[in-house]
């Protein structure tokens, strides 16, 4: 922490340096003679930071302004050389060598230190580095502990546009520094201007970016530090990204030794910092979504969206936290007519003239760029991969989901007001029983989609009839490749090749048929899991729809959003499918009517998206609403009922009210066994959510039955390598584990993983439900260092697909913080599980059982750290809930129990350890 007395001075040096530059550059001598009169070092540090007033040294680091509070870096050069205190600006004493790495020349410099070209002096190996020596005043013992775990951390990023960090190591007077890939490159402005690269191929290598950052956010770092000179473009036109994470590590260390109210001493770059940045707020993802945005405006068009006059505290602020940037197409016309010299500069850059590039930028790119600077963090893109991906939708001329920014706040808000009453049930020590509440969804959406498939191919073949030929088309070609229908193997996707070529050509003779061949053809390419060949074919009958038809209202566009929202939430992109589905309910209500079974369909799909995103309150309010429209209007047979009921059984097995959940999955598939057992597809799904239940019961040989059942349906119609049979295998494999066959569960678990991540990648909810219930074996196995490492891979990937509070990610860092008991690593269980049950306790409410259940296992951490009176709290609260929840005779309940005479006996309190003893057998 900086000391009083460096506090007030800074102080003192702010107020000074605020009076100084407002005033004229002549007449700043003279107020200084009067103003340092006794303090001449004062006067030195006021004409040093004076000489930052150019603005290319916007780009400089936070750390630049904080010179006389962060010690040592005002008398001291780039590698801590002693300056002589007659001559501040004298010539560094240079170093030849750190560590084993030979300095051959200076690249750069900046707040945090200097930056050199090195090569190896060992001969280990010849690869030319660049290596980042960290200033003296940031070599403080927490920065160095954090340096270690971070370099390791920052080590495995492994990306092709991001440059490798290849080692680190502490300077002989110990400070870090850091050995990166040496990039020969320009930095990504300066690149795009000489190369004069026009605005759609600017926008291509910015996508590029989005996907290297997206990466990084996937495995947990935030660069905080985006701005040209940290993005290169080399000579072959390969984008690589600079010194992602050490930005976070070192400005952490510097907003630790300062006040939050004083913005210009943290470690940041002033033209590219967040406002949460300034503030002094968290920084998280959308720290750096917000300056991608400041890099796509200036990228765009060739100005920064605020003007910084004074590089003080109060204008920093004043341009970050309330100027509101202009649209880029407004700020280019202004130029056009106020500066016709930048003008001219920056339309030749972009091989464009001001009219033109006003045309490209008006519009959705406007919108596109200020969503990304909203000054709220919960109003922007979500992650740079939507950033990315509005941008690739903008080019393919399809709506954006920046247009609908409004709505989507007004959702964000909604939740952060109504957190979940419930989150999945629990298994204490670690198995997560949500994989299975996560198959129901799936179950029910596949379900979903199959009866889609048999509307759509209906209308289809209606519209179809206008032209010769067609209806024989739609029958032959695409009812084969309806898995609800018939098998699945090659000549089917020949055959839906085929379709796909010949649907253009018929989309041109007859839009009604391309739209009806489009939405049949996306809605079977979604059914088979082929996610990337869907969204094209049903973003290019959106595209049709709405220019056919001269309006967004329409029943044509309603069935495309409801594909494509659906196709958007099985590839795990939760947010923008919930937006498109809310826009959809709202165009179907008015296309088709209040009451209609489309209508009522949309209102079943947007609870279930909602049930994944684990908003469980409004989930419940659409699907009841759904339910009652469609008895009324389907009958108790529809399958678009039977579709609502399943999503029902889901939703309140999710939040444990697992009586009310039976009767909705009961009906379900009894009807589908009575009115439509050629529905194998409906029928496994159902099958699915009994198994789930079951298990939620204990009934785990029953589970057992119905997951075999559902996992033949599913293998008959979809092939071995669908979805819906890893979500099988993996409901088959809960059974098996909890019947004493953990090896057996862990092979099948492998086999679903296999198959999610062809379908899926790596990053999705399903792969990290698969993980954790891998590590709930390994631990039944004996490899508790394997469990703790898929756990935490686990966590990774949970909160990179649905964010830290979702409770499959609270969930798994339950899972952690019990592993890390049972190795003895008893602060960091207790930290994780602190965390979790914090997150529960917001989410749920004290009396849910989720909640007791992270409490005991905190209590039994508590417990090992002596801790005895609080253990007892929270075991004993634990326990209570338990009983009352689940039964005295659950499992989960039992170990609670045991943890309670594991406290006693070791509190030397035998009465109290028997009263517990028999109900913890």
């Amino acid at each position: 922490m900086a000391s009083p007395a460096d506090a007030a001075r800074w102080q003192a040096v702010s107020r000074l340096l605020d009076a100084v530059l407002d005033l004229a550059p002549a007449d700043r001598a003279t107020y200084l003679d009067q103003a340092c009169a006794h303090d001449p070092s004062l006067r030195a540090e006021i004409e040093a930071l004076l000489h930052l007033e150019d603005d290319d040294r916007l780009e400089d680091n936070a750390a630049v302004f904080a010179a006389p509070l962060l010690s040592g870096l005002a008398a001291t050069d780039s590698l801590g050389a002693p300056r002589s205190e007659a001559d501040p600006g004298s010539a560094p004493r240079m170093v030849s060598q750190i560590g084993p790495y030979r300095l051959v020349r200076k690249l750069g410099r900046g707040g945090m230190g200097a930056v050199y070209l090195a090569e190896r002096a060992d001969g280990i190996f010849e690869k030319q580095v660049a290596l980042k020596v960290i200033r003296q005043g940031l070599d403080t013992q927490d920065v160095l502990n954090r340096f270690a775990y971070e370099r390791q951390i920052l080590a495995t990023l492994d990306h092709p546009h991001i440059a490798r960090l290849y080692d680190g190591g502490l300077t002989p007077d110990g400070r870090p520094y850091f050995v990166m890939e040496y990039v020969d490159g320009l930095p990504l402005l300066t690149y795009c201007d000489q190369h004069r690269l026009r605005t759609e191929q600017r926008l291509a290598l910015f996508r590029t970016v989005c996907r290297a950052v997206q990466y990084a956010h996937q495995n947990l770092v935030v660069h905080r530090d985006l701005k040209p000179s940290n993005i290169l473009v080399t000579t072959d036109g390969q984008v690589k990204l600079l010194d992602f994470g050490i930005a976070k590590l070192l400005a952490e260390e510097a907003e630790e030794m300062e006040p939050l109210t004083m913005t210009g001493q943290r470690l940041m770059t002033p033209a590219y910092a967040a406002p949460e940045q300034v503030q002094g707020g968290p920084i998280t993802t959308a720290t750096d979504v917000y300056q991608l945005g400041v890099l796509l405006y200036e990228l765009l068009t060739g100005q920064r969206p605020y003007e910084i006059k004074k590089r003080v505290r109060q204008e920093i602020e004043r341009a970050v936290l309330h100027a509101t940037p202009e649209r880029p197409s407004t700020l280019v016309r202004k130029l056009g007519t106020d500066s016709t010299e930048t003008a001219s500069t920056i339309t030749t850059a972009r091989a464009t003239s001001i009219d033109g590039l006003e045309r490209k930028l008006r519009g959705d790119l406007d919108t596109i760029v200020l969503m990304a600077l909203k000054k709220d963090p919960g109003r922007r893109y979500a992650s740079a991969e939507q950033l990315a991906e509005d941008l690739r939708r903008h080019g393919q001329g399809l709506p954006v989901v920046a247009h609908r920014d409004s709505a989507g706040y007004r959702v964000r808000k909604w939740v952060q007001r109504n957190r979940a009453a419930a989150a999945v049930a629990v298994v204490i020590g670690l198995l997560l029983l949500s994989t299975a509440t996560l198959g129901t969804v799936f179950a029910v959406t596949t379900a979903r989609q199959a009866a889609a498939i048999e509307r759509e191919a209906t209308r289809a073949e209606q519209a179809a009839a206008q032209a010769e030929g067609v209806n024989t088309f739609l029958q032959d070609i695409l009812g084969s490749a309806n898995p609800a229908e018939a098998g699945y193997d090659v000549t089917v996707l020949q055959a839906l090749r085929r379709a796909v070529v010949s649907a253009d050509s018929m989309a041109t003779a007859d839009p009604n048929v391309g739209i009806a061949l489009y939405t049949t053809l996306g809605s079977t390419y979604s059914s088979l899991a082929q996610y990337d060949t869907a969204t094209t074919l049903l973003e290019q009958g959106l595209r049709l729809a709405v220019a056919h038809h001269g309006d967004s209202v329409h029943q044509d566009v309603s069935r495309l959003l409801s594909g494509l929202a659906t196709v958007y939430a099985e590839r795990g992109i939760l947010d923008t499918a919930i937006v498109l589905e809310r826009q959809n309910v709202t165009i179907a209500r008015a296309a088709f009517g209040p009451e209609h079974p489309e209508t009522a369909t949309s209102l079943t799909d947007l609870g279930t998206m909602l049930l994944r995103q684990g908003t469980y309150e409004e989930a419940e309010t659409h699907l009841l609403q759904a339910a009652s429209i469609l008895e009324a209007s389907v009958g108790p047979a529809g399958l678009e009922l039977l579709t609502a009921y399943g999503s029902l059984g889901a939703l309140y097995e999710a939040t444990g009210d697992l009586d009310r959940a039976e009767s909705y999955i009961r009906q379900q598939l009894s009807t589908l066994r009575t009115h439509h057992p050629e529905r194998k597809e409906a029928l496994g799904s159902a099958l699915g959510n009994l198994g789930v239940l079951l298990s939620y019961r204990e009934q785990y040989a029953e589970a057992e039955a119905a997951h075999r059942e559902s996992l033949a349906l599913f293998e008959a119609v979809s092939g071995p390598s669908h979805r819906s049979v890893g979500q099988a295998l993996s409901n088959l494999a809960t059974a098996r584990s909890r019947q004493g066959h953990p090896a057996e569960a862990l092979a099948l678990l492998e086999r679903a993983l296999a198959i999610d991540r062809a379908v899926l990648g790596n990053i999705h909810p399903d792969i990290g439900i698969r993980l954790n219930n891998m590590a709930f074996q390994t631990r039944l196995l004996g490899d508790e260092a394997r469990t703790e490492t898929l756990l935490q891979e686990t966590v990774a990937v949970l909160e990179a697909a649905v964010g830290r509070t979702h409770p499959y990610t609270i969930q798994g860092l339950h899972n952690l913080g019990t592993t890390q008991l049972r190795r003895g690593r008893l602060p960091e269980a207790q930290a994780t599980l602190e965390e979790a049950l914090d997150l529960r306790r917001v989410a749920l409410g004290d009396d849910h059982f989720n909640v007791a259940a992270t409490r005991s296992a905190l209590g039994a951490v508590l417990t090992q750290r002596t801790l005895y009176a609080q253990a007892e709290t929270q075991l004993l609260a634990g326990h209570a809930t338990l009983s009352d929840a689940l039964g005295a005779d659950h499992s989960y309940t039992a170990q609670a129990a045991a943890w309670l005479v594991e406290l006693y006996e070791a509190w030397d309190k035998p009465e109290q350890a028997t009263a517990y003893r028999a109900s913890s057998s």
